[in-house]
């Protein structure tokens, strides 16, 4: 069996949708490479965690910078482990600079017999002086190893089309969407007590957003929008350094008694059966994908997000699965939630067909096989540089 390298940036129970896009990943394509994967580690050791066709070698950070964790012994671990192993291929999760680094080191001191695959997952956005020159240095790095590199592959088309990094490889990207586990739908007798007492709580029909507290989840016009939607609790599940900000929003707005703020739950699967309808209002591209809105679409909930011209869109399909509204407009973003909380044969409708786009585009299943066909097909020469 073919043996598979990930190179990735953390992993769950870190939160993240990159992080349990690399775990989904693995899981669904277990029976076809034996999987092995480095990622950083905010714990203060090294460790190595194994299940049937998965290794995970967590590597202890000293700290990051720009976001970035910081692993000085990782080149030499790389190094050492392309030793041991005879790789068929090695995916690198991109933008992700240490890794890429320690990539570009261990090509100059042993050039790469393994397939390059770069799973791009977003642009690098660039805000401050001090960012834009450290992404100046790094960027010539990046494009050396990416020039390496025998395939790309990306979360949907729209990352393509309006990613600058991946408009330069036209031609070599395949289409790899997120993916949720085959069994994530099921739930248990524990799971319906819980999302029962939700629902009795909230005593309302229940907006649910999932995901970190951070600026570019567009939260504030969440929160703007609620004073135009009837009759409804939002409950927001995740931390990040904006509660504060957003609580006070909220009292300003006089709809603080609308909200609920839920913190990181131990399981998320009662919150997605209590919901009436998911929302997902981000503003930035740093929204790829949006792995929490296949969570949620695939127990049947319509969803609500903005028209990002990334992976968002790609999942939702308006007036299909769910509906979107412009970027930072919250009075359609009212207009829309009001439209799906007042009639409940069309949540049942776009809650069906978002159901069943999961089981059709991004069931672990389906998402497994397409890359293991691809990964297959480049390395018996389908593809070449």
């Amino acid at each position: 069996m073919m043996k598979v390298l990930h190179l990735g940036k953390y992993y769950p129970p870190e939160p993240g949708g990159i992080e349990y896009f690399l775990k989904n990943l693995l899981a669904a394509t277990r029976w076809f490479f034996e999987n092995h994967a480095i990622v950083a580690d905010k714990g203060q050791m090294h460790r190595e965690e194994s299940e049937t066709g998965i290794t995970v070698y967590h590597r202890s950070q000293i700290g990051t910078l720009f976001l970035t964790p910081i692993l000085p012994g990782l080149f030499g671990f790389l190094h050492k482990l392309r030793k041991k192993h005879e790789f068929g291929c090695i995916v690198l999760h991109a933008p992700n600079p240490m890794t890429t680094a320690a990539l570009a080191v261990t090509d100059f001191i042993s050039p790469l017999r393994e397939k390059l695959v770069i799973f791009y997952h977003g642009d690098i956005l660039v805000d401050s002086p001090l960012q834009k020159i450290a992404y100046f240095f790094f960027r010539h790095l990046e494009d050396r190893v990416f020039l390496r590199a025998d395939r790309f592959f990306a979360h949907s088309p729209n990352l393509v089309r309006h990613s600058q990094v991946l408009g330069r490889y036209q031609g070599m990207v395949d289409i790899v969407p997120s993916t949720v586990p085959d069994d994530w739908p099921a739930v248990t007798a524990e799971d319906e007590q819980e999302a029962s007492r939700i629902r009795k709580e909230a005593g309302k029909p229940i907006v649910l957003f999932v995901g970190r507290l951070v600026p570019y989840k567009g939260l504030d016009t969440l929160v703007a929008s609620a004073k135009m939607v009837r009759d409804v609790v939002f409950i927001l599940v995740g931390d990040g350094p904006l509660e504060g900000d957003l609580k006070q929003r909220a009292a300003e707005q006089g709809v603080s008694d609308r909200f609920v703020f839920a913190g990181r739950v131990g399981r998320l699967k009662p919150y997605y059966l209590a919901c009436d309808v998911f929302v997902l209002p981000s503003n930035s591209p740093v929204e790829a994908f949006g792995l929490v809105l296949v969570e949620a679409m695939s127990f049947g909930k319509p969803v609500v997000t903005s028209d990002l011209p990334t992976g968002v869109t790609y999942v939702n399909e308006d007036g299909k699965t769910g509906f979107t509204f412009p970027v930072r407009d919250s009075i359609r973003l009212a207009e829309v939630m009001n439209r799906l909380l007042s009639d409940e044969p069309l949540r049942n409708r776009l809650g069906k067909n978002a159901r069943e786009r999961v089981e059709r585009e991004f069931a672990s299943a389906v998402v497994g096989r397409k890359f293991a066909e691809a990964i297959e097909n480049l390395c018996k020469g389908g593809h070449t540089r």
